[in-house]
């Protein structure tokens, strides 16, 4: 009686309305209505996003972190396919003794003569896919830290960017530990369905009188963790000359099953070791506990300890004024040519296997920079210098012309004291500056001036300016 009388009076309150409040009232009641049928049925009250529109709107909310190291030219990043405006830049890693792409199907290059220009047909990177998902991709290339990585985001729920399965793949070569290289792989499935995750490895192809075989060891958790051991010759285009090598990679398997909202991790360390050119056969044999050694370290320290390297070295630098005019040299293309010279040059100074009394000879040369430079400003007229770069034969051409161009000019002290040494060369090359009787000396023409120029630490002494 009480439900009934209810309904009664409300029923009379509202034929006592005006009509134009019974309206409001409708229109009310149906709203609440739509949100209260749109919370149960996703389809409803929602839109969902295009197909492709949502991964690459995944992508983005992965790459968002990352606008400042990208103002300041620390950070690339190349979609796939480029987007408008953007420039490509290799996502490349290397450490002066071995290096790699993560956009490349080349393998990987070690050192011969002056660059890291000699191919080994050696595939060290895991390359994740999903058969019949929609995807997008994109490379980040952050030269402060010395670290490519990759990012894919698969649609594994339809219509929704917080559903997209994420892979990262990063990877870097050890500046501390030169016969290193590190993949650190995540990969997240914040979707309600369970997926599986193709990894593919395929390691050593056509590497001469190749050996392969198995070994295992446990890792800084003390998990067992099965590795790959491959021998093998190359031989050197043009020449009797060969290189003996010998390579560790840590090995997964082909695919990963991982469960709705949940996320995995793989750490993929490879040791290499090989020798200079030579005639006759030489074995390595220290590869295996290099890597077995480095596995011990947990991931994080070790990432941090390569970091900490490129920071160090990156303390020392350059800065342009920005320029709209045609074929304008700008901040993004001397940072990244710079970036790859270095990452052929080895650090001495930060590894761990150099003895106390060489850091000492190699800080005295840096602090004396003795003849270097001894010429113009490279900044403007050296084309060969300043080269599109696309792959990693024109890295290793870009810093072949580069070490030849400043032993020419008086450098060829400060650049054996590695990375530092080098950095220290081409910021004195791009002013035409030079230190003599402790006053520092600029070769540079007043047409040259007509861009605002920023030096910063440059070595002399105990002191730097």
């Amino acid at each position: 009686m009480w439900v009934k009388g209810f309904a009664v009076n409300s029923l009379n309150r509202l034929n006592s309305l005006s009509r134009s409040r019974k309206i409001i009232g409708g229109i009310l009641v149906f709203l609440v209505f739509l949100y209260l049928l749109g919370s149960r049925i996703p389809s409803i009250g929602r839109k969902s996003a295009p197909v492709d529109e949502t991964a690459s709107l995944c992508i983005d909310d992965n790459l968002r972190f990352l606008k400042s190291e990208v103002k300041k030219y620390d950070a690339f990043i190349n979609h796939y396919p480029l987007k408008a405006g953007e420039k490509f830049y290799p996502a490349y890693v290397g450490n002066g003794k071995v290096s790699v792409s993560l956009d490349s199907e080349k393998g990987m290059y070690i050192r011969l003569n002056r660059a890291l220009s000699l191919p080994v047909k050696y595939y060290p990177i895991v390359a994740a896919h999903l058969d019949d998902y929609s995807s997008k991709d994109a490379t980040v290339l952050n030269i402060h830290h010395g670290i490519a990585e990759k990012i894919q985001c698969f649609e594994v729920d339809k219509g929704w960017r917080s559903n997209c399965l994420t892979v990262e793949s990063l990877v870097y070569a050890s500046r501390t530990r030169p016969s290193i290289l590190v993949q650190d792989i995540k990969i997240r499935n914040p979707s309600k369905n369970s997926v599986v995750v193709n990894l593919d490895q395929i390691g050593q192809t056509q590497l001469k009188d190749a050996k392969v075989s198995k070994a295992s060891t446990t890792d800084a958790t003390g998990m067992s963790v099965e590795y790959t051991s491959t021998q093998g010759v190359i031989l050197i285009p043009d020449s009797k000359y060969k290189v003996h090598i010998a390579i560790a990679t840590v090995k997964i398997g082909p695919s990963v099953a991982i469960k709705a909202g949940k996320s995995v991790r793989f750490h993929v360390v490879t040791a290499v070791n090989y020798t200079q050119a030579v005639k006759s056969l030489r074995h390595q044999n220290t590869y295996r506990g290099l890597l077995e050694s480095v596995m011990k370290i947990d991931y994080a320290s070790l990432r941090e300890e390569h970091i900490k390297v490129w920071r160090d070295i990156w303390k020392s630098g350059f800065g342009i004024s920005n320029s709209k005019a045609a074929g304008s040299l700008n901040g993004d293309k001397i940072n990244t040519t710079i970036y790859y010279v270095l990452s052929n040059i080895q650090a001495p100074l930060h590894e761990l296997s150099t003895t106390v009394e060489e850091k000492s000879k190699i800080q005295k040369t840096l602090h004396y920079p003795d003849r270097c430079y001894g010429g113009h400003t490279l900044l403007f007229y050296s084309e060969t210098l300043w080269s599109e770069i696309k792959d990693e034969e024109d890295i290793a051409d870009v810093t072949s012309t580069w070490m030849i161009t400043l032993e020419k000019k008086g450098c060829n002290i400060i650049v054996r004291a590695g990375a530092e040494g080098v950095l220290q060369a081409i910021l004195l090359s791009l002013g035409g500056l030079r230190f003599d009787d402790n006053h520092l000396e600029m070769s540079m023409e007043p047409k040259d001036l007509h861009r605002d120029l920023l030096f910063h630490r440059l070595n002399y002494g105990n002191n730097t300016c």
